[in-house]
């Protein structure tokens, strides 16, 4: 389909993440990382259809590959072209597949006299097909293949079991582009330093969106039975909005109405024992579907990922003798969102029941809302980019070596360890930032810091066994070297299928370095899914036997130990 053609194409879905491999002539493959649902329109008729269409950065070259302006043909004027221009190159946007393609031919046809040309009449126009020669033109002629094939289901079953390939990733999405061109031309600053960005939104997201406030009354009730049973859970919730409330990230809405140009987030709490800080977080939920069917997050672009890869970041970190660990105080809340778009960030809330139930403004980037993690990390980036000559060192480590707003640096030396620390705490105060929970694996790097600002218990000395954890993963800063903490969750017995996956799933290891012990995990799993055992039942015997550690003592325990007694 040219850009010329009689065709209406209407995006009713945003895309989606797939992993496609395409064929073409001579066996060339090509790969496809998203696909997309659209309505696909005649202008000149009333056929419409709805087609799913995987997204390449480019479909095919320009067609036909040489013009024919040279070449007129008698046709009819009755006769409506689905593309006027047929005979002059042009950018091929789609290609529809044959499974479809018969029930776009309408059966009229027309050959023109003295030529290989015919017409062939479809639901969006007539189109010009048949074998044409340009005679005055000595170049080789360009042959273009338009015949594509998917590759077989075997081959991209084996590809979605290659999980732990490390994908490279150089090319930006079209969505990607628009949220970087829109970053670059929104974001301000204001007159302390913060960053104020605007919400990154589809070109039709104010039909995407409807009514949501209904929604949030319905969630905002249940949460509140939910809190009027736990009176601990209440008080903390209530501590958390009040700090939301005196810190200025939320404030009261002049204007609650139930429109397009307004949303309502429901929320509730997430409980995080292990946390040293703050143990519960209110999380808004930024994909509760409005009365369209579509939520706030199916409306916002997503951004591209902008910090690197976990894996390249601790292969780093286990490159310097002195490392350095840190993180970013409330780093979303810390950027600021415009004014135009704090409607789109509404809440509903009140401390007790004996209050009216009022409508709030979110004024900063919020979790739960699909593009929150670009717009934070970017503006990372781009304090670097503004503030970072005068602190060089700073600005590579925001560059290179922070996982959303987690650090994990580090320097040849004791000294260099402490100018990097110093130059953060500096440039990260320029646009409003503040790092916290500072540790290292030699204790002179954290001279001079505030007790409030340590991830370690004491500036002066480690404790027996002091951890730390830092991107999911337990450091021992002492013995500079990572660990694993076992989940206690199927100590007693009997052992089920349920508690075995619930295990499993809290295996963290990002870096694959007790890839062993997963594996026999897993292969567990898989004997309990082909003899069909049921969830809450022990698991049969013989498989027991084949692994002794389920009858002779815990398989898993809270208590640090080697990870690979596990499974034996």
């Amino acid at each position: 389909m040219s850009e010329e053609s009689r065709i209406k194409v209407k995006s009713t879905r945003l895309e989606r993440p797939v992993k496609a491999s395409i064929g073409g002539i001579g066996g060339t493959l090509s790969s496809a990382r998203h696909e997309i649902t659209t309505i696909i329109e005649s202008t000149c008729g009333s056929f419409k259809t709805v087609l799913d269409f995987t997204v390449l950065t480019k479909v095919t070259h320009e067609i036909p590959s040489i013009p024919y302006t040279n070449l007129v043909w008698p046709i009819p004027p009755q006769l409506q072209l689905a593309d006027p221009h047929y005979n002059i190159p042009g950018r091929i946007d789609m290609i529809i597949g044959a499974g479809i393609f018969y029930k776009l031919l309408k059966g009229g046809r027309f050959n023109i006299p003295n030529s290989n040309i015919s017409l062939v009449e479809t639901v969006f126009g007539w189109i010009v097909t048949g074998l044409a020669t340009k005679t005055d033109s000595s170049d080789s002629p360009n042959v273009t293949c338009n015949m594509t094939t998917v590759a077989d289901i075997q081959q991209q079953l084996q590809k979605f079991w290659q999980i732990e390939e490390v994908e490279e990733r150089t090319i930006l999405t079209s969505d990607e582009k628009r949220c970087e061109q829109y970053y670059n031309k929104t974001t301000v600053r204001d007159n302390l330093g913060r960053y104020m960005v605007k919400l990154p939104k589809h070109p039709d997201w104010e039909q995407m969106i409807g009514h949501s406030k209904s929604t949030a009354l319905r969630r905002f009730a249940s949460l509140e039975k939910k809190l009027e049973g736990n009176e601990q859970l209440r008080v903390q919730y209530n501590t958390f909005m009040e700090e939301y409330i005196s810190l200025g990230h939320m404030s009261l809405a002049t204007n609650d109405s139930d429109s397009s140009t307004n949303y309502f987030l429901p929320h509730h709490p997430v409980i995080k024992e292990a946390s040293t800080t703050t143990k519960l977080r209110v999380v808004f939920d930024g994909s509760a579907v409005t009365t369209t069917g579509k939520s706030l997050n199916d409306a916002l672009l997503v951004g591209p990922v902008v910090q690197d890869d976990l894996l390249n970041l601790v292969i780093r970190f286990r490159k310097f003798p002195v490392v350095l660990i840190a993180d970013i105080e409330k780093m979303y809340r810390q950027v600021l969102v415009h004014p135009d778009d704090r409607s789109l960030q509404q809440i509903l809330w009140r401390f007790s029941k004996d209050e009216p139930i009022q409508s709030y403004k979110l004024n900063t980037v919020t979790y739960g809302l699909a593009p929150s993690s670009y717009l934070a990390t970017r503006t990372l980036l781009k304090l670097a980019e503004d503030e970072g000559e005068a602190f060089p060192l700073a600005a590579h480590a925001i560059k290179n070596q922070l996982y959303v707003d987690d650090l994990i640096a580090g320097a040849d030396d004791v000294a260099g360890a402490i100018q990097l620390r110093d130059e953060l705490n500096a440039l990260l105060e320029k646009g409003g930032f503040k790092f916290r929970k500072w540790c290292s694996n030699l204790l002179p790097v954290l001279d001079g810091l505030s007790p409030e600002l340590l991830g370690t218990k004491s500036s002066k000395c480690f404790d027996i066994d002091e951890t730390i954890n830092t991107l999911g993963i337990r450091w021992e800063p002492q013995a500079d070297r990572f660990g694993f903490s076992v989940p206690d969750n199927i100590k007693a017995e009997p052992y089920t299928k349920r508690n075995i996956l619930s295990a499993i799933a809290k295996l963290y290891d990002p870096l694959g370095l007790i890839a062993p012990v997963i594996v026999q995990a897993k292969i567990l799993m898989q004997s309990l899914w082909v003899v069909a055992s049921d969830w809450d039942e022990e698991i049969p015997d013989h498989l027991q036997k084949m692994h002794p550690r389920l009858r002779t003592g815990p398989v898993f325990t809270s208590e640090p130990k080697t990870a690979t007694a596990m499974f034996q």
